[in-house]
């Protein structure tokens, strides 16, 4: 069974699960990241003036999630992937020069993972969409003439591929 759940961390409170996917966040904008900062400092600052507090305020929510999550887990064997999204997959990592599977491979599971949190049985092209900056914007090979960071690069070529 998994564990889920919003604890402190040095960085502000965090939602954790004791599985890891490698699958990594970026924000999009300066405005984004700085309202994140506030938003866990005051998190930060709730928690530390009163831990008991801090945990009974967020403990449905963290209940709810877990909820989420195991029926997810149990969902996620019977989640398939057709032709036409492995290939947007395949096509994705080539277009934005990936070395190896591993990459299409991360993209797949983040996908299937997505569409079990969702109660989906089957992969969508939109849950591809969704996860691809997250699953391949740490995959690709820097580009010194491009200034571009990986997550805009990645979400250029999913715009090209799939249409904006």
């Amino acid at each position: 069974m998994s564990q889920v759940e919003v604890a402190p961390s040095r960085d502000g409170p965090k939602a954790r699960c004791r599985r890891e996917d490698g699958i990594g966040a970026a924000f999009r904008t300066a405005k984004a990241a700085a309202m994140t900062a506030v938003l866990q400092g005051v998190s930060r600052d709730a928690f530390e003036r009163d831990p008991a507090a801090f945990r009974a305020e967020w403990q449905a929510a963290n209940d709810k999630l877990q909820k989420r999550v195991v029926k997810a887990r149990k969902l996620l064997p019977e989640v398939k992937a057709g032709a036409d999204v492995l290939r947007l997959c395949a096509d994705l990592c080539q277009r934005l020069g990936t070395d190896g599977l591993r990459a299409e491979l991360t993209l797949l599971r983040a996908s299937r993972a997505l569409a079990a949190l969702e109660g989906k049985r089957h992969i969508q092209a939109t849950h591809v969409r969704r996860m691809a900056v997250s699953a391949l914007r740490h995959r690709l090979r820097r580009n010194p003439l491009d200034d571009a960071d990986n997550g805009v690069r990645v979400s250029r070529c999913v715009d090209e591929v799939m249409g904006a």
